[in-house]
């Protein structure tokens, strides 16, 4: 969720981490930016792809009503988390896929420390531009590949 659909720039903060909106309103320094949603709806919609989360997100919310609340039209696997139970987030990855017959997938995340085994399936986004155009058009190609 950070850095790939919750970014500084969907927050009003400029590149370098200073704000651009002076304000009490002033969104958190990440929020959910709708052009990452709608980025990550399109792959769905291309790739009849449905969302898992391996974000901690995954402990602490409802990721599929935050996202439906957010204008996502695409659809998250009924199982729609991994577990937590570690060592690596890449071995939480592999056991949920494990667990459903390892089906085509890709991984989306801006930080490949813990997923070096999905080095070939890993879209690494920005995190201060989350997933972008460029992005969601290399995560369809992995999809359909």
């Amino acid at each position: 969720m950070d850095g790939v659909i919750c970014t500084r720039k969907g927050a009003g903060w400029s590149i370098t981490g200073q704000p651009l909106v002076r304000s009490r309103l002033r969104l958190p320094v990440r929020a959910i930016d709708p052009a990452t949603v709608q980025r990550l709806s399109d792959i769905c919609t291309l790739t009849g792809a449905v969302v898992v989360v391996s974000s901690m997100w995954r402990i602490y919310h409802d990721v599929p009503l935050i996202l439906l609340a957010r204008g996502f039209t695409g659809c998250c696997h009924v199982d729609w988390r991994t577990d937590a139970d570690g060592p690596l987030r890449s071995d939480e990855i592999a056991r949920w896929l494990d667990a459903h017959g390892w089906p085509a997938h890709v991984v989306i995340d801006d930080k490949a420390s813990e997923l070096a085994a999905f080095e070939h399936r890993l879209v690494l986004t920005h995190n201060y531009h989350g997933l972008t155009q460029c992005d969601a058009a290399k995560a369809v190609e992995l999809l359909k590949a």
